[in-house]
């Protein structure tokens, strides 16, 4: 589910770039992206200690 709002990064620099908006959104998706890419070498540390 985090994995869904790192869409948000790229949607941010194009709003960035074309509108001239705040990097809000490239702030947001990063942060998600870090999470999501955290949980999945968690995820898998404890997948390859159960086998």
């Amino acid at each position: 589910m985090v994995g869904t709002y790192g869409l948000l990064m790229p949607i941010g620099i194009l709003t960035e770039v074309y509108f001239g908006l705040p990097p809000a959104l490239v702030l947001i998706g990063a942060m998600a992206m870090t999470a999501s890419v955290i949980y999945l070498g968690i995820a898998f540390l404890k997948m390859k200690t159960l086998n």
